[in-house]
């Protein structure tokens, strides 16, 4: 993987307020192999949306910036759960990770090539966001 020249977005500071989020589907046969998630899994341990939406808006208050892996995936989630981020405040360590000619690294390249640590079990919107707040801290070390 080709990284990116660092911009120094962040003048090596990580902000004050900020969080890292990652949403799970269960969409197609493909993705429910991948990731292992079933939609019996979600009928039995999801929370209502009106719930899921207070309790994210709640984590998002104040944040300076939104990180995700995949924000253009990550963005839908919020808009399916009706909470607003401006776009100034998204922040995609995948997109901001490799040059533009490059293709965009799956998290677990992230992870290796960043030598991030994953604790959990990838595929879990926990994990993915613990994983994703990683890349987001090394990136920022490092000048991006």
């Amino acid at each position: 993987m080709n990284l990116a020249p660092p911009k120094d977005d962040f003048k090596r500071t990580l902000p004050a307020r900020w969080a890292a989020i990652d949403f799970e589907t269960t969409v197609s046969d493909f993705i429910i192999n991948l990731t292992k998630i079933t939609p019996e899994m979600i009928d039995a341990a999801g929370v209502d949306r009106g719930v899921a939406r207070q309790q994210m808006a709640d984590v998002l208050q104040g944040a300076e910036w939104v990180i995700a892996h995949n924000m253009e995936f990550d963005r839908n989630g919020l808009r399916w759960l009706g909470v607003f981020v401006p776009p100034s405040k998204q922040y995609c360590t995948m997109v901001n990770l490799v040059p533009e000619s490059e293709k965009w690294p799956k998290l677990s390249e992230a992870v290796s090539e960043l030598g991030v640590q994953v604790e959990g079990q990838p595929h879990r919107a926990e994990t993915d966001a613990r994983t994703a707040g990683r890349i987001f801290i090394e990136m920022v070390r490092l000048g991006y």
